[in-house]
């Protein structure tokens, strides 16, 4: 057993043991009185005798008790504890949960308060050990942070401990975990849970979305700290998934998706406000369900999607706000850089007029159904030119178009920009095989990727193909004379019909390419409602940023572009910082890396300011879950026990002193009724 209070119990045993010392010592102050004898006077006499100075006090029962009990308190003021051996001489990761919901707010106090004072208690019990753990402050939301080198000195622990911000980025507790695997040392494993060199992580948060599987990190221990109680759960309104894009049929108009959730467990009326470039410009009521029960303890937030149209044919930031407060402010309002109506400089190539019954300009030799979708989609300038003037003239393409589609032609070389080919082999094959209908019948779609951007939204199970061209394999050469000519260009099938591939994507060292291995004029794909669809989506996939509003989450990291020459800019918003660019990459890109805080960023680079939307956009952040009891214990029984320093036992010291003060006061009766 010791002391954590050593110098407090003295400073009380001077006070205290004095007086009683000297009330046992005190000399009884009596009335003079004659008496015929003193033969019945023995125990008066007896009496006299305390008066005698430097007389050793009588034992009695009351001075034992009282002794006792004076001593109990004593001990109990001077903190007594029981040491315990697991973590004392051990590494500690402390690991602290700031991701948004640790910045959920009940009063004036934020979940990230309560984990760092809870911090704070943690280290205050580990400097009690005769030797102190050497303790890491790891502060994680979206990736995990050492906030500074492992330590012994309280002091410098709870300074770090204080030094940790808010931010509006996800958790990623499994991150942290990993990050503690990697720092942990064979040596510092512990082989059994009393390895006194055992390495113990322990994670501070609220707990949600937490699972057994997260707090496992090997033979080291992890245990969870719940921060916030479960049915003190904050109601929270919040945005958690957006999109902003041009249509395809009226550029000028924006299709705007919103889905909301609500925790609360009361249906909500809320006000959405929808800003451009900072100006209202439409207000909408949107009602949420409320939060209902799931299955055990779970409770499924309600949520209502909403989608609406508006005109907006510049470019500027989109903003839309629920004009509401709430626990979490962070999902309340989505930012999105919406550009103009604009798409890139097409030029469509077509085949060469071989027969003199064919239309000698170009464009109408082109297949008027895709030249119809082409102006529908609104490009930045469509030019049509036959497979000879193309070749007369490809080394100026790149500068000044951004999109080439081939329609049934073959270049000897593609161009190093985006492009689309339709009945045309696959770039870097030797061989094109040729399947006629005549021969070997038409062939429907059988299968296509609904993951891939460009399918997703695209139906062919009506789609029929009659003359096209067998496409290899994605895990086949392209080439089989020379299969390292195409090493750089992998591929990935998008749609296939009973020959093979029938539509592929090929990364061509970093240029996408989407390549059809049939005309239009073979299948009845042009005038299907998904023709129009598929053309919009590439366009998207190969040119990105076209047509939709951009923006990044908090859980992503964030690249800036940088004009030519320009090694210097300045970020301004939410999270202020001068970017110094020294190696800036030959695309001109800068990484960010993940900035803490969402809202609306400006960068200036000296020649243009240009927006940067940042958003959380997370469920799980938005429901502000915070884990049970039932799920706190399942999670620290399978991480392990922690054993944080001295158990402190002064509780049993004032339970004694207080037994004892009973005896004495049953003492104290029993002899004054003798």
């Amino acid at each position: 057993m010791i002391l954590l209070a050593p110098g407090t119990l003295l400073i009380a045993a001077l006070l205290t043991v004095p007086p009683l010392i000297v009330f046992y010592l005190l000399k009884l102050r009596r009335r003079p009185m004659r008496v015929t004898s003193t033969m019945l006077w023995d125990q008066a006499v007896r009496d006299l005798e305390v008066n005698v100075p430097f007389r050793w006090i009588r034992p009695s029962w009351l001075l034992i008790l009282h002794a006792l009990i004076l001593a109990a308190l004593l001990i109990a003021v001077g903190r007594p504890a029981i040491e315990n051996g697991g973590a004392g001489a051990g590494r500690v990761f402390l690991l602290i949960d700031h991701s948004a919901s640790m910045s959920a707010k009940s009063g004036d106090t934020t979940r990230l308060d309560l984990a760092k004072k809870q911090a704070r208690k943690i280290i205050e019990s580990f400097s009690a050990n005769r030797t102190p753990p050497e303790i890491s402050v790891v502060a994680f939301a979206a990736e995990p942070v050492i906030l500074g080198p492992p330590s012994r000195n309280p002091s410098s622990v709870v300074s770090l401990i204080d030094s940790i911000e808010p931010t509006d980025q996800p958790g990623d507790p499994i991150g942290a975990l990993g990050l503690v695997r990697s720092l942990t040392q064979p040596g510092e494993q512990r082989d059994d849970e009393e390895s006194e060199s055992a390495a113990t992580a322990i994670v501070i948060s609220d707990g949600g979305g937490l699972s057994d599987r997260a707090l496992s990190i090997g033979s080291a221990r992890a245990v969870l700290e719940i921060v916030g109680e479960p049915e003190a759960a904050q109601a929270n309104i919040g945005i958690v998934a957006f999109a902003a894009e041009r249509g395809i049929d009226s550029p000028s108009s924006v299709r705007i998706f919103l889905r909301l959730l609500n925790t609360g467990s009361n249906e909500a009326g809320v006000p959405l406000v929808i800003r451009f470039d900072d100006d209202p410009i439409a207000r909408r009521a949107v009602t949420i369900p409320a939060a209902r029960a799931g299955s055990g303890s779970e409770i499924l937030p309600g949520e209502t999607a909403e989608s609406f149209t508006l005109e907006i044919p510049a470019g500027g930031v989109l903003t839309i706000s629920v004009e509401r407060d709430d626990a979490l402010a962070a999902d309340n309002t989505v930012h999105a850089v919406l550009p103009p109506v604009r798409r890139p400089a097409v030029m469509l190539v077509v085949p060469e007029a071989v027969r003199t019954n064919q239309p000698a300009l170009a464009r109408d030799r082109a297949d008027p159904l895709l030249l119809d979708v082409l102006e529908a989609i609104g490009t930045d300038g469509l030019r049509v030119v036959d497979r000879r003037r193309y070749l007369a003239n490809q080394t100026q393409i790149a500068e000044q178009f951004g999109l080439v589609i081939f329609d049934r032609v073959r270049p000897a070389e593609m161009p190093p920009i985006p492009t689309i080919s339709f009945g045309a082999p696959l770039p870097g094959s030797s061989v094109a095989t040729f399947v006629r209908a005549v021969d070997a019948g038409r062939t429907p779609v059988l299968a296509w990727d609904r993951d891939h951007p460009v399918m997703r939204d695209v139906v062919l199970d009506t789609v029929v193909i009659a003359d096209r061209l067998v496409f290899p394999e994605d895990d086949e050469p392209l080439n089989s004379d020379d299969p390292e000519s195409a090493e750089s260009k992998s591929r990935s099938t998008l749609a296939r019909g009973d020959t093979g591939p029938l539509i592929v994507a090929i990364d061509d060292a970093g240029v996408q390419r989407i390549t059809v291995a049939f005309s239009l004029d073979q299948s009845n794909w042009p005038v299907h409602f998904s023709f129009p669809i598929f053309v919009l989506s590439a366009f998207d996939f190969l040119v990105p940023g076209g047509d939709s509003g951009t923006w990044a989450r908090t859980a992503d990291p964030v690249w800036i572009d940088l004009p030519a020459g320009v090694n210097t800019a300045n970020l301004d918003g939410p999270v202020a910082r001068t970017i110094e660019a020294r190696n800036v990459a030959a695309d001109h890109r800068v990484p960010l890396g993940r900035l803490a805080l969402a809202g609306l960023y400006s960068l200036d680079t000296g020649v243009e300011r240009e927006p940067i939307a940042l958003n959380l956009l997370d469920t799980e952040e938005s429901r502000l879950s915070i884990a049970t009891a039932g799920e706190a214990e399942e999670l620290v029984s399978a991480g392990g026990t922690l054993d944080r320093g001295p158990r402190e036992i002064w509780r049993w010291f004032v339970l004694t002193a207080g037994i004892a003060l009973l005896l004495e006061w049953l003492v104290f009766t029993l002899k004054n009724r003798v």
